[in-house]
């Protein structure tokens, strides 16, 4: 738009257009400036009640106050309340509505609109039915999956493309129409005005308007309220060229003002007759910053921009009535509350809060995951909501006099994911009474909490989703007291609103039309479309601060503006990159373009530091070096709208090295772990495996928590077996193995092999379920290879002469205890086998690699037990019990028991015979595997072990579980818990005194 010469006034105004002097008539739009002299809320509060004599009340009955946004219109009634109030009179108030308004389809009569959603459906349906040969311009390649999903993500891009271009009132066959003739991709542009044709027409099948073309209705015929007397457009920077289309109209009819808030006599030429800035003028207009090195601060991520501004309310009793927070980039907002809140004040948010952050959202989106893939771990995921593991108690309580603990239904959860490893609810249905039977597993809750939440998805399956939705919620609510005085609890009525909503659309005969219909996954997640779209709004508390918008700003009044995220891109706003409408393409079309976006933002940052200075407040200005994601950032460029002789010390002072806001105090530990003392009943005192040896050997205090407390790590997350459950799995196909007569005798590696790939699959199919995972199949595969592998070797070792006679077999019964040091000792032997002439052989198992992963060589079964000292290794801080010697003669030190442990309590049971203890390994190539066995474990070296048993057992009666190790040989359980540094995380000052 060009800028006239003649009495600073912006050429092709309106012919109703005239320079607000005198009272507003009919058949007139005036503008008014209203100066800086005053905030915008008092100065468009007193221009309303200029011809109000202060007598009876302020009637603004029958006026339509037009304002930028929602929160705008609510500070703007408070005003006029609080104007009122001073003469100790009442308002009459007008009604304050946003540029919509002037568009909405409800000016239009007798006309039945297509809301949102329907607008949605509808186009997703036509999408679905789409011919894509015919549409080859916008679709080169048919989309991987042409499901709902898809077809509602297109439908949400395509209807956000036509909001942007009916701001000028322009539909896609008009755009194509402009386009025609251009470089601007006109056949792409036929192909989106056929199909938008095709999704008019199905709209209007219905018996709809589509909404869009309802719009341009209302600005073309739409008319004003009824006893409409006076419109007034207040601080409206950017209205929509068919807003303007709308406003004209009316203005025909009802006198109509724009209320401007700049000074006339420097900015008259600087705005339009509707109050847009001029971009040929705002441009080059330069924008005075008072004191730029001192209201111009640089920051680094959001978090050191938050804290700065943070900073900036020191000394102030109550920030929230003399500064406001401004936030240009939304991603310093929650930065922001969070350092408000650790320095004690509290911030409001007057865009509100997405109904996505709350907790019914998680609540159904988990619903809505399970009804569509029936996850295990979403299943999981939704046991751990505290309403839903409420509900499961309290039904099991009345159903099926079930009292679960939280605790207990959770641990038995875990129970179930970690040792079934089930894919789908399907899988845990089947699996959880094979996982909870028997006399140590009966009585968990977690067959019955599964099948409640079957029940309750067959429901939303049925014929009333919506009944069997609102039942749902119900039932799990229904417990909890609600207050509409809670901020958090007010919400579920906002939220009841938009299911309800919903809920109507998904009855409707929309939904009947889509291809293939709506199953109750795709319901779920129209739901949560429309949810996620919607704000809630808290109440603000008198003393909050607020953290304004960027173009909220105008309708601030506090003296002191902090604004944070003063970024390129942010403020002015960028157009980069859009698909559809680059920055070209909407200029050609007359939408908004980085020109007028940057004249808006220019405009808006002039005005708010010239009316703080007008007023003797303070603007400051704060802009980060990177994002979120350390994304580097660069300054707004409204900052270098300077003078020339100013540019370079502001290009220089910008550029400055930002001051650290790091805490100079070092990083340490708030608090310690303190481990209690074990009681006299703990089993540790009176009974002991063959394996927590080893445990003891390698750290006293991991023993005391893992043996002790039995503390153990659940993984329930993997879907696969975890490397013991593997090791496990093998161990348990050997030991079946070893109970066939027909295939243990066998000397054909091929009937072995046989054998050992039947068995595996039984004990899979019994323990997972007839359809395993993914990860669990490649297990298997795994575990079918080695054992192949091993079925040579263990044919050659029945061709040898060797027997099995027993597998599993325990080293101690409640009948026949094992006593060392009068201590009970228990382990299981995998497997023993006898040779008529080299006696009996006691093997263990492993399915590990042997090899020395620094040395590279095979390690023998000597040396997983026995490690040679090193020259750091200290021998008199060793206690003598642990000193050894090798079969070799080195100086040495026990790591492991278990095969000395074996020999000892079996020769009991094998008196006379020679007894060879034996590690077979089957690891991940057929190189790891190998039969080892140790001869030399007899004599001193079994005499030397039995004493290392006795130590420990000696040490643990004594409750010596410090100090710890500060490095463990291979993978720490419980590195979580340390944080590093296992001595300064634990204070272990009672751990080894006697309870009392």
């Amino acid at each position: 738009m060009a800028r006239a010469k003649k009495n600073n006034v912006p050429t092709d105004q309106p012919d109703l257009f005239h320079e607000g002097q005198g009272n507003a008539v009919a058949g007139s739009l005036t503008r008014r400036f209203l100066g800086w002299e005053r905030s915008l809320l008092r100065a468009v509060a007193e221009h309303l009640a200029a011809e109000w004599d202060g007598h009876g009340a302020l009637d603004l009955d029958g006026w339509l106050i037009i304002v930028p946004t929602r929160n705008a219109g609510r500070r703007l009634r408070e005003a006029l309340a609080m104007l009122a109030a001073e003469k100790n009179a009442a308002v009459l108030p007008p009604r304050v509505v946003t540029p919509d308004f002037l568009t909405s389809p409800e000016r239009l009569e007798d006309v039945q609109t297509a809301d949102s959603m329907q607008t949605r459906l509808i186009w997703a349906a036509e999408l679905l039915r789409l011919d894509f040969a015919a549409h080859r311009q916008l679709f080169p390649v048919d989309p991987v999956e042409r499901g709902l999903k898809w077809a509602l993500k297109t439908a949400g891009d395509l209807l956000e493309l036509r909001e942007t271009l009916n701001e000028k009132g322009l539909s896609m066959a008009d755009a194509a129409r402009l386009f025609e003739n251009t470089a601007m991709e006109p056949e792409r542009w036929l192909d989106l005005a056929k199909i938008e044709l095709q999704c008019v027409l199905a709209t209007e099948q219905y018996g709809l308007l589509d909404w869009q073309v309802a719009r341009r209705r209302a600005a073309a015929l739409g008319k004003p309220p009824a006893g409409l007397r006076r419109v007034v457009m207040a601080g409206v920077t950017d209205p929509s060229a068919l807003a303007i289309e709308a406003l004209q109209r009316w203005a025909r009819s009802v006198p109509v003002e724009v209320l401007i808030y700049a000074p006339e006599a420097t900015h008259g030429g600087c705005y339009d007759a509707f109050g847009r800035p001029v971009p040929e003028v705002w441009l080059t207009r330069q924008i005075v910053i008072p004191e730029p090195e001192s209201t111009i601060h640089i920051a680094g991520s959001p978090v050191e921009q938050a804290d700065a501004a943070a900073d900036m309310l020191r000394g102030y009793d109550d920030p929230g009535s003399i500064a406001a927070l401004g936030v240009a980039d939304a991603v310093v907002t929650a930065p922001l509350e969070k350092a408000l809140e650790a320095r004690g004040i509290n911030a409001f948010d007057p865009a509100g809060r997405s109904m996505s952050t709350h907790g019914i959202f998680y609540l159904l989106r988990l619903l809505a995951r399970i009804t569509d893939t029936r996850s295990f771990r979403s299943v999981a995921e939704l046991l751990r909501c505290p309403d839903i593991t409420e509900t499961i108690r309290h039904h099991l309580k009345n159903a099926e006099d079930e009292n679960p603990s939280l605790s207990r239904l959770l641990d038995d959860f875990d129970t179930l994911a970690a040792e079934a490893l089930p894919d789908t609810l399907d899988d845990a249905l089947e699996l959880a009474p094979r996982v909870f039977s028997g006399p140590r597993r009966e009585g968990s809750a977690v067959p019955s909490a599964l099948a409640w939440i079957d029940s309750r998805l067959q429901k939303l399956a049925g014929g009333d989703f919506g009944a069997a939705l609102a039942e749902f919620l119900g039932e799990i609510f229904e417990r909890r007291s609600f207050r509409t005085d809670r901020p958090q609890d007010a919400v579920f009525v906002e939220i009841a609103k938009q299911i309800t909503s919903v809920l109507d659309t998904l009855e409707g005969s929309v939904v009947e039309k889509i291809p293939g219909g709506l199953d109750v996954a795709s319901k779920l997640e129209l739901l949560l479309l429309a949810l996620e779209g919607q704000s809630y709004y808290p109440d603000r508390r008198a003393r909050d601060i607020d953290l304004q918008g960027w173009l909220e700003l105008l309708w601030e009044d506090a003296p002191h503006l902090i604004i944070t995220g003063m970024n390129d891109g942010k403020a002015p706003e960028s157009i980069l990159g859009h698909a559809f409408l680059p920055d070209s393409a909407r200029r050609a079309l007359g939408l908004r373009h980085n020109d007028t976006r940057f004249a808006r933002d220019a405009a808006l940052l002039d005005t708010l530091i010239g009316s703080r200075k007008e007023r003797g407040g303070r603007v400051d200005l704060l802009f980060g070096r990177t994002g979120a994601e350390d994304e580097p950032l660069r300054p707004s460029r409204l900052l270098f709208q300077c003078s020339d002789a100013e540019l370079a010390s502001r290009v220089l002072h910008f550029f400055k090295k930002p001051p650290s806001r790091a805490d100079i105090v070092p990083w340490r530990l708030a608090w310690q772990l303190q481990p209690q003392p074990l009681s006299d009943a703990a089993s540790v005192f009176h009974k002991l495996s063959v394996t927590s040896f080893r445990s003891y050997l390698t750290c006293p205090f991991r023993f005391y928590l893992s043996h002790g407390l039995r503390m153990q790590e659940v993984g329930t997350a993997g879907g696969e077996m975890e490397s013991m459950d593997f090791g496990n799995l093998l161990h348990a196909v050997l030991e079946a193995f070893a109970k066939e007569p027909a295939a243990r005798d066998s000397e054909d590696a091929e009937v072995i092999r046989a054998a050992f790939h039947a068995l595996l699959d039984r004990h899979l199919h019994g323990k997972y379920g007839a359809r395993l995972t993914v990860p669990v199949m490649i297990q298997r595969e795994a575990a079918r290879q080695r054992l192949g592998w091993w079925a040579d070797e263990e044919a050659a070792q029945r061709r040898d002469g060797w027997r099995i006679l027993a597998a599993e077999t325990p080293i101690s019964t409640d009948e026949e205890p094992w006593l060392l040091a009068g201590m009970r000792i228990n382990g299981t032997v995998d497997r023993i086998e006898r040779h008529p002439q080299r006696g009996v052989r006691l093997i263990d198992f492993k399915s590990y690699s042997p090899y020395d992963a620094v040395k590279r060589t095979r390690r023998t079964v000597e040396e997983y037990h026995i490690a040679k000292l090193k020259r750091s290794d200290e021998p008199a801080l060793l206690p003598p019990w642990q000193l050894t010697t090798t079969s070799e003669g080195d100086a040495a030190r026990w790591t492991d028991l278990q095969l000395p442990l074996y020999r000892l309590a079996m020769q009991r049971r094998y008196a006379g015979e020679r007894l060879t203890a034996a590690y077979v390994t089957l690891g991940r190539t057929r190189a790891d595997l190998g039969l080892d066995e140790w001869p030399a474990l007899e004599g001193e070296m079994l005499q030397s072990a039995q004493a290392c048993a006795e130590g420990i057992i000696a040490a643990i009666r004594a409750r010596t579980f410090w100090p710890p190790a500060e490095k463990m040989p291979f993978s720490d359980d419980f590195e979580a818990l340390f944080l590093g540094d296992v001595l300064a995380a634990v204070d272990a000052s009672a751990l080894t005194s006697v309870p009392k």
